[in-house]
């Protein structure tokens, strides 16, 4: 990682960053609190594991580390989770080159705001909505293969940090956006976000909630941890105060009222970091796993498709 992952314009001009310069690219150990020592135990056991990556770079196993709060047997199972779920949900983690026709175009459907600044208990929040409404123009697994794309370029940038607050942006959506989610997809997303993502998630916030999204939520519960749902709140635009509890609206981009950038302005932030690691994203689909040679006593990902079947929601009635 260390290699291909420069400075990107995201952390030159959002990030204050107390660790490094922006030019020094992702926190080096110790970072986060995690120990020097630590960091090399889990080197060790990763040399020992035959059916992983053994060139995972170290600003990587720090995440892990950093998101299980230093605990090396939670970091353990994390990673090989993480990157079981990347061997197979192919459509997400395959062709993630940046400068293709296909993420060029999901970048024109759906916006990614990282904010600038913290919450008071010192949390990055970032906002996801749709920048062209139009249901023709949205393909959900180009959405969700963009989206943890970004999460990466985030994670390049910030390095170890407290936890981050997601903010969903329904404007815009509608039935025929619905239609499009497909099941397999939405649940290899969903099983990755709850148990390979090296990332302390403290909340996931809905906001211009329409009754629609309570439907959607209905359909999702079942594949959802407790934990998962505990931490989902969602928010009319009559609730937006509540919401600013949370992510102060000062924070927000000046479109929604605040003081940061535009949510333009900070996609355009993004669409600039991705397209100068595209050697990065490259390199990192060689990281997968080799599930013939993984050991007996280890315990591999159970795909299935979602619910039963491969199909989207075409078929539900949402009425």
């Amino acid at each position: 990682m260390s290699d291909v992952a420069v400075a990107t314009p995201l952390s030159a001009s959002l990030r204050a960053r107390q660790h490094s310069s922006p030019s020094s690219g992702p926190a080096s150990a110790p970072a986060g609190g995690v120990h020097p020592q630590d960091l090399s135990n889990f080197r060790t056991w990763l040399k020992h594991q035959p059916h992983l990556p053994h060139d995972i770079p170290d600003e990587t196993l720090t995440l892990f580390l950093h998101s299980q709060n230093n605990s090396l047997e939670l970091a353990k199972m994390t990673l090989d989770r993480s990157y079981s779920i990347r061997t197979v949900a192919r459509e997400l983690f395959t062709d993630r080159n940046p400068l293709s026709p296909e993420i060029q175009d999901a970048l024109k459907v759906i916006r990614f705001a990282p904010l600038p600044g913290r919450t008071p208990e010192g949390l990055l929040a970032f906002v996801v909505g749709f920048k062209d409404p139009d249901p023709s123009h949205f393909l959900f697994v180009e959405a969700v293969k963009l989206s943890l794309m970004v999460l990466d370029l985030v994670q390049l940038n910030d390095g170890p940090v407290p936890g981050y607050r997601l903010v969903m942006d329904m404007r815009g959506t509608n039935i025929a956006h619905v239609g499009k989610i497909n099941f397999a997809t939405m649940k290899r997303g969903l099983d990755y976000q709850q148990e390979g993502l090296p990332v302390r998630l403290k909340g996931v916030h809905v906001i211009n909630a329409i009754p629609l999204v309570h439907h959607i939520l209905a359909i999702m519960k079942p594949v959802m941890k407790p934990e998962t749902r505990e931490m989902l709140h969602v928010h009319t635009e009559a609730q937006v105060s509540k919401f600013y509890e949370f992510v102060p609206q000062e924070m927000m981009p000046k479109d929604y009222g605040g003081e940061a950038p535009s949510s333009d302005e900070l996609h355009d932030l993004v669409k600039q970091g991705m397209e100068k690691l595209v050697s990065w994203y490259s390199q990192e689909e060689r990281l997968r796993v080799d599930e013939s040679r993984r050991p007996a006593r280890s315990v591999p990902y159970q795909d299935g498709d979602a619910f039963g079947c491969n199909g989207s929601f075409k078929k539900l009635n949402l009425d």
